[in-house]
């Protein structure tokens, strides 16, 4: 069983995890482009595979977005209107 994490773990997980966006506080927000979903660094799963790698998973029942898949909330709605009219 994983043990709980602190908040600061949770947050050098985060940001190691993720290439792509910067996060400065689990406050932040993220829109999963796959489920739709806007969730916070609080909310995203936090996996420890047999290596010992941590892995980052949307907490939607059902959808296997990682942090490719999340976009900065402001950012993401754009693209979605974007594909959605071309």
């Amino acid at each position: 069983m994983q043990r709980d994490l602190t908040t600061e773990e949770r947050l050098k997980i985060l940001r190691a995890g993720d290439k792509l966006r910067t996060w400065s506080s689990l406050d932040d927000e993220r829109l999963c482009v796959l489920c739709e979903r806007i969730l916070s660094g609080w909310q995203i799963e936090i996996l420890r595979d047999k290596g010992g790698r941590y892995l980052l998973k949307c907490p939607t029942s059902g959808c296997g977005a990682f942090a490719a898949h999340w976009f900065y909330v402001g950012n993401a709605t754009a693209r979605l209107g974007d594909c959605q009219m071309g």
